[in-house]
């Protein structure tokens, strides 16, 4: 017998209430399903970790960011194995486990402004689908779909955006500084109050300034030069 395990998550509460409606009208047990997806994905994690581990401050930037948002406190009952597996790479980065969590359960249902930010224009793919230049051919068999789907849930989004951004799902930054609580990995540069950081600010400033300096016209031809 599978030895079972419950770990407490603190989610945003609109990405888990959306999840959990969503899981609950198939015919699937919620648990047993995050402990496959969680057991997939655990391993490309720990590559896309590898050789990084977050600062203290790094850390507590993502943990503020997440308590500052409207969150649930659940558990989740997972097979001890998993969560195991999954601590260990929680420990080495340094990582805060549940911004793994929050992104897991982002990227299990991501809307259409997310896949557009990602680089892919639909939300549907046809079949079969040319996947960057390599055929995609999925089964037609309903219980092999499944089972694929089973497998490897998020395979399609860690191909786009290898492809198009060339990093790791669970690298890529996004825009808004309110989303840092879905930070795997944060560079110091992107902290606030990191010396990094305000390194970063002087140099962004000094190349604003000289860019300025350059009197661009309108059409982006330099004025006089």
């Amino acid at each position: 017998m599978i030895e079972q395990t419950k770990i407490t998550l603190k989610m945003s509460a609109k990405l888990w209430e959306s999840f959990d409606a969503r899981i609950r009208s198939l015919p699937v047990k919620r648990d047993q399903y995050l402990t496959s997806v969680i057991a997939t994905e655990t391993p490309k994690l720990a590559q896309a970790m590898k050789g990084r581990r977050l600062s203290a401050k790094a850390r507590g930037h993502i943990s503020a960011t997440l308590a500052s948002r409207q969150t649930r406190t659940v558990n989740v009952g997972i097979d001890k194995a998993v969560a195991s597996s999954l601590n260990e790479v929680i420990e080495q980065s340094n990582m805060v486990r549940d911004a793994f969590m929050n992104r897991l359960i982002l990227f299990l249902q991501p809307n259409d402004e997310l896949l557009k930010f990602l680089g892919i224009s639909r939300r549907e793919q046809t079949w079969p689908v040319k996947s960057f230049g390599t055929e995609a051919l999925k089964p037609t068999s309903p219980l092999a779909a499944l089972e694929e789907a089973f497998d490897d849930p998020l395979w399609y989004l860690h191909e786009a955006v290898e492809h198009v951004h060339e990093t790791s799902l669970y690298l890529i930054g996004f825009a808004d500084p309110k989303m840092d609580f879905l930070s795997c990995w944060m560079d110091d540069a992107a902290v606030p109050g990191t010396r990094a950081h305000k390194r970063h600010e002087r140099e962004m400033a000094k190349l604003m300034d000289g860019l300025v300096d350059l009197n661009f016209g309108p059409s982006g031809d330099s004025v006089g030069g």
